[in-house]
């Protein structure tokens, strides 16, 4: 690495973020780009297949160098995270034009393959578990969670694990297969020998002190705050709150905002279920075909006729988890029962379940501040269906479906304000503009109007200095470096104007501006860059009255899960 004290400030500010994320691939932005710098992009660039070049050439060490554009992020990140990578997401924090000497930049968000919200990299119709696994003298606490549907659980297991680290935790393992594993670092050799088992996961060390059950408990009891009463089945005087507490620490702080998604704890019971280790599930083909290469043959691809994400994945669970209880068992099959009658019915449910889209990982998405406006599109497409499926089950006498009968269907004022404010076919970029819909906001109204006008002028003054210097020729335009300009071929240079001021000189012709020209530039452009604020600001209002439904939107999709 080269010597900072010979270091631009940039590289000398990317150092000083990157002393924070050693275990991460940062993606530092600079204009339309993410740049990695140093072994960063030493990795990166083989892995998503981008030139490696560098920076600071004048050095005796360049300093290795690749980039992506900001826009294409999406279709790279998943590479990085399926090689087993964590990325960390800098964003200038600051407008670079307001700025005084280098922009700000801040980590806004960190990537790994249990805290991952985007749909390239999941399963429709799997969970994506992070699990925090504490051991004490007598028994393994642990918690897991999905951050991309809210789902948290809390349990125990009795017996030690810090001899065998494979000792009961297998089959809980095997079962919600987590994509992510978090120990306290202080016991880790203890735990992730060469035979552990746990190799094969993506592990994250995380200090010992976030462990601490004072800690753990408050961070606990902080997030659940609202509904203790889950929280009466679990021992809290038990190891299972200290995995808690640091599972919900280190989630808050790949994320970087509050777990708004993340509402209530389930009791994760083993004892309720049947044994099934990880050779029963392989040999057996549960979920997961036993010979490499196959995609069917397992019984879930067998007996998955779920129609919404959220069906197949309730599914799955319970292929994984056979219950025991036999009361249990009934209440199930009484409900398939009553449905598999009902075929006029359920041909009829099967049809608005089509409409539905996945609600549990659109709403944590909105909640987690990584939603577009597109989910707010298909958000709203389901809260329009819901009340139709909730009339069509009223009837229903099976207990298991009368008890999720009472899902809300009072979303009328969020669905209004979404019809009200977004357009129907919105851009994917929600700081570019173009998502608001015309009429939502009379500010936003008037500021388009100044931009409609512009458009106009251009027109107008191209046609009259056409006329006004007789070249026939002239053009006004328009770049991002030098902004609005009036460019002349250099055969018609003798009839420029006297109060033109040239701009730039190319092979072929010239530019110039006019004070005209000028004061127009910074009218409209001024417009264009409060319409982008303006309308991100509004979107994030949205964001925030849809995220303050998180809990009853959970619970209609827990409902219809049953359903689908």
């Amino acid at each position: 690495m080269a010597d900072a004290d010979h270091l631009t400030p940039l590289l000398q500010q990317y150092l000083n973020i990157k002393k924070g994320y050693k275990d991460a691939i940062l993606f530092f932005r600079m204009g339309d780009f993410y740049e990695m710098f140093y072994e960063d992009a030493v990795v990166a660039s083989k892995i998503l297949e981008i030139a490696l070049t560098t920076r600071d050439k004048r050095l005796n060490d360049p300093v290795p160098m690749c980039g992506i554009p900001y826009h294409a992020v999406n279709s790279y990140i998943p590479k990085l995270i399926r090689e087993g990578y964590k990325v960390a997401i800098c964003e200038q924090v600051e407008d670079p034009a307001l700025a005084k000497g280098i922009v700000r930049r801040e980590v806004i968000r960190i990537i790994t393959p249990g805290t991952v919200l985007d749909g390239n990299l999941l399963d429709s119709k799997e969970n994506n578990f992070i699990i925090s696994l504490y051991p004490d003298k007598k028994s393994t606490g642990f918690a897991f969670v999905d951050v991309s549907t809210g789902d948290f659980y809390m349990g125990e297991l009795k017996g030690e694990i810090a001899g065998n680290p494979q000792y009961q935790a297998d089959d809980l393992i095997a079962r919600i297969a987590p994509k992510e594993i978090l120990f306290p670092a202080d016991i880790s050799n203890k735990l992730i020998s060469k035979d552990s088992g746990y190799q094969k996961f993506y592990i994250n060390l995380y200090p010992a002190e976030m462990f601490e059950y004072e800690n753990a408990f408050r961070i606990l009891h902080e997030q659940i705050k609202e509904d203790s009463s889950h929280l009466s089945e679990i021992d809290t005087n038990g190891p299972s709150v200290n995995a808690a507490g640091a599972l919900l620490a280190y989630i808050t702080d790949t994320q970087k905002t509050s777990l708004q998604n993340i509402t209530n704890v389930k009791v994760y019971r083993n004892e309720l279920y049947m044994a099934i280790n990880e050779t029963a599930q392989r040999t057996l083909d549960l979920v997961k075909p036993s010979q490499s290469g196959r995609k069917k043959g397992t019984l879930f691809h067998l007996l998955d006729r779920t129609a919404t994400a959220m069906g197949g994945r309730l599914l799955k669970l319970w292929i994984l988890h056979p219950l025991l209880n036999i009361s249990d068992i009934n209440i199930r099959q009484e409900a398939v029962e009553e449905l598999k009658e009902a075929y006029t019915q359920r041909c009829k449910l099967r049809e608005l379940l089509g409409s539905i889209q996945d609600m549990e990982r659109i709403i944590s998405r909105i909640t987690l501040k990584v939603a577009n406006a597109r989910d707010f599109i298909a958000l709203n497409q389901c809260l329009k269906v819901i009340p139709e499926i909730k009339s069509l089950i009223s009837n229903c006498s099976a207990p298991l479906i009368r008890d999720v009968i009472g899902m809300s269907d009072d979303f009328k004022d969020l669905g209004n304000l979404i019809s009200r404010a977004i357009i129907e076919s919105p851009p994917l970029a929600i700081t570019e503009g173009g998502i608001i819909k015309d009429g939502y906001s009379k500010d936003l109204d008037d500021l388009r109007q100044i931009s409609r006008e512009g458009k106009g002028f251009i027109a107008r003054l191209e046609a009259k200095e056409r006329q006004r210097s007789g070249i026939d020729s002239l053009k006004v335009r328009y770049n991002r470096v030098f902004g609005y300009y009036i460019e002349v071929t250099k055969a018609n240079l003798r009839n420029v104007p006297s109060d033109y001021i040239r701009k730039q000189t190319l092979v072929n012709a010239e530019r110039f501006i006019t004070p005209e020209l000028k004061d127009y530039e910074s009218k409209v452009l001024g417009a264009e860059e409060r319409i982008k604020g303006l309308e991100y600001k509004l979107f994030e209002e949205i964001r925030e009255v849809a995220a303050h439904e998180v809990d009853k939107i959970q619970k209609s999709a827990k409902a219809i899960a049953l359903y689908s």
